[in-house]
């Protein structure tokens, strides 16, 4: 047996230990957290399996030529954006716990379908199950924060580590002892989500949902489809309530609808000064507030144009092609880009999990869906199960040949 049995443990045990990146510490000076920690112990157990190495290298060398050209290409441009960074200690951390090390696991549950292909169940599973739990601790700050925000820093953390894993319960058949409890689960995690009060988030697990269901005709019997539709109406109406309030907040002049137009208004002139290599990895906070500063001694000298907003620091544009534009150059985002047109072309994905990574990108279109420790591992992963799913693709190996 060996180490094999710890190793599958191991990969599933993680993706339901996604927040404790949260738990940070540092080894010989190095900042790390639980989470990497935990990553790197389960890639040395896997290391010592003789058989484990031999498939790593097998499926690794089928992966399809556009993913991997997509990815080495994503991988070369942070590595570049490392490299040019003002900030180089950030830049390796970013390029460590964001790319590299959610990289080296999703590479691992992307092996691992092949292998044991019973485990993508498990990880879904353990997936849902974290979401739950943060859900949990999230809905029992109700009354007492005017946004729940869980374990994290902000409200919208919590919106986005919980939206596609919403999608992905509901479409994600999982029973105890007889009962089937991933309806339940999807509506913990829902109520969490209402009470982060992400409009965004909200509306986008809502159209998805939706999406989803009136796709679902070979999926789902016809006299299930309506009460699916109704319950998802409910829903849509429960959420147009609960956002009242915050889409009032949002036609103000100070509002967070605002501020993104100053974010993005300021990413676009960062982004024309530095169109080809961006302004290196993970330093758009220093970037941004020095923009930020200049517009105020502007608007201070002259008077002679609107004045900048106020507001927290931030740490990312809010949005997804800005995002990965400024961090990682026209060379990164067109790569992450060309990656999921690749992947949604393709027939034969997993229903749940391709719906789960399109919440996440139509979310990045008001926000940061990648640039965080469990964010990055959980698109990867979710890229990971996709591929898995792709057996019928010409050019991948047929499990048992792995598993021989």
């Amino acid at each position: 047996m060996g180490t094999e049995p710890l190793y599958r443990y191991g990969l599933i045990a993680i993706a339901a230990l996604l927040p404790t990146y949260l738990v940070r510490f540092s080894v010989l000076g190095i900042p790390t957290n639980v989470l990497e920690v935990l990553i790197i112990g389960v890639t040395i157990a896997g290391f010592l399996q003789p058989t484990m190495r031999r498939s790593w290298k097998e499926v690794m060398w089928v992966l399809p030529w556009p993913v991997a050209t997509c990815l080495l290409l994503f991988v070369a441009a942070a590595v570049v954006s490392t490299i040019i960074s003002p900030h180089p200690e950030t830049s390796l951390g970013v390029l460590k716990g964001w790319i590299l090390v959610p990289l080296l696991y999703a590479a691992q549950v992307y092996i691992a379908t092949w292998r044991f292909p019973k485990i993508r169940d498990y990880i879904l599973n353990a997936l849902i199950t974290s979401g739950v739990v943060v859900a949990l601790i999230g809905i029992s700050q109700i009354g007492t924060l005017d946004r729940i925000r869980s374990v994290y820093d902000v409200p919208a953390s919590l919106a986005l580590f919980l939206a596609p894993l919403i999608v992905l319960a509901v479409f994600t058949r999982i029973k105890i002892g007889g009962w089937q409890i991933n309806y339940l689960m999807a509506g913990t995690m829902f109520i969490a989500l209402l009470g982060t009060k992400s409009l965004a988030g909200i509306l986008t697990v809502i159209v998805v949902l939706f999406l989803g269901t009136i796709s679902l005709r070979p999926h789902i019997q016809l006299t299930r489809k309506p009460l699916v539709l109704i319950s998802v109406s409910i829903l849509l109406v429960i959420a147009v309530w609960v956002s009242v309030q915050k889409t009032s907040y949002l036609l103000q002049p100070a509002s967070s609808a605002y501020v993104r137009l100053q974010l993005w208004d300021i990413s676009g002139e960062l982004i024309r000064e530095n169109p080809i290599l961006g302004i290196g990895l993970g330093t758009f906070e220093p970037a941004y507030q020095g923009k930020l500063h200049e517009r105020f001694e502007s608007f201070k000298n002259s008077r002679s144009q609107k004045k900048p907003l106020s507001e927290f620091v931030y740490r990312d544009p809010h949005s997804l092609v800005l995002s990965f534009w400024l961090n990682t150059g026209l060379v990164g985002v067109g790569a992450f880009l060309v990656l999921h047109v690749w992947i949604f072309y393709q027939r034969g994905l997993k229903f749940s999990v391709a719906l789960a990574l399109f919440v996440l990108i139509l979310f990045g279109f008001t926000d940061t869906i990648f640039w965080k420790n469990d964010l990055a591992i959980l698109h990867f992963v979710l890229i990971a199960l996709t591929l898995g799913s792709l057996r019928q693709y010409k050019v991948l190996l047929p499990a048992q040949q792995i598993e021989g």
